[in-house]
């Protein structure tokens, strides 16, 4: 275990989340992200019931919301951004490229599956991208 990664279960055991920073477009990008936590991944959940549109729009819906769950702060160059709440960051997040924004839910994505893969030493790739291939498999009933 890395020290950034004990310095991350550290901050889940006594915080009940963790922060990472990650680096975009050749470092001219710094992202402060935390990992989800059950009752912001709920409010996003519950701002989706109301949603209709295409599947792509409900799913780059979905990711904003996300985002603006976990998006803690942002800098560019001489520029730091810190968002006190969830509205200022979505309200930034929408102003920004959809390149830029992809990117920001990869880290994340990414940075979840670490931490998962640190809690239970389960890789969340290997346990979630194949299907099973019968019903039975599935544990239905």
């Amino acid at each position: 275990m890395t020290e950034k990664q004990a310095a991350w279960i550290e901050e889940l055991i006594n915080d009940g989340k963790a922060t990472t920073e990650v680096k975009l477009l050749d470092n001219k990008v710094t992202a402060l992200i935390t990992n989800l936590q059950g009752d912001t991944q709920l409010k996003a959940e519950e701002k989706m019931k109301s949603i209709d549109g295409t599947p792509a729009f409900v799913v780059h819906t979905y990711s904003v919301l996300i985002l603006s769950q976990v998006l803690k702060g942002y800098a560019i160059a001489k520029k730091k951004l810190d968002f006190k709440n969830t509205d200022e960051a979505y309200a930034f997040i929408v102003t920004l490229p959809t390149g830029i924004i992809d990117a920001l839910v990869k880290a994340h994505s990414n940075f979840e599956k670490e931490l998962a893969k640190l809690i239970t030493g389960d890789d969340v790739v290997e346990n979630f991208t194949t299907p099973p291939e019968t019903a039975s498999a599935l544990k239905v009933n």
